[in-house]
């Protein structure tokens, strides 16, 4: 999970910063959207150049050195991480249905 956090981390910083998108001519380029809350309002939004990924390169090339100057060990096994769901019993499905149903059919 810190993984996780640590990617996000890095793509936020790689791509913080982006600039607006322009037009060939160079003209900033904008989005108009009508969201449901206004009622028929509007909001503008600026466009943005896509993102960028080269966070990864440099990623793999430092973990593929540290990994060939034996800082760090490579696992060959596959670990498998099961859901939180299996911690529980899974319910018979005919009963979680007449359950449902019984609840619903009270009111």
């Amino acid at each position: 999970m810190r993984s996780r956090l640590y990617l996000a981390a890095l793509h936020f910083n790689e791509n913080s910063g982006r600039a607006q998108a322009t037009t060939r001519t160079g003209e900033a380029q904008y989005s108009v959207t009508t969201p449901k809350y206004k009622k028929g309002g509007h909001v503008v939004k600026k466009l943005l150049v896509d993102c960028t990924y080269d966070y990864v390169h440099k990623l793999r090339e430092t973990v593929m050195e540290n990994v060939r100057l034996g800082i760090v060990e490579v696992d060959d096994e596959d670990k498998v991480i099961e859901p939180l769901s299996a911690q529980f019993p899974k319910p018979d499905k005919k009963q979680a249905i007449e359950a449902l149903r019984s609840r619903y059919s009270k009111r």
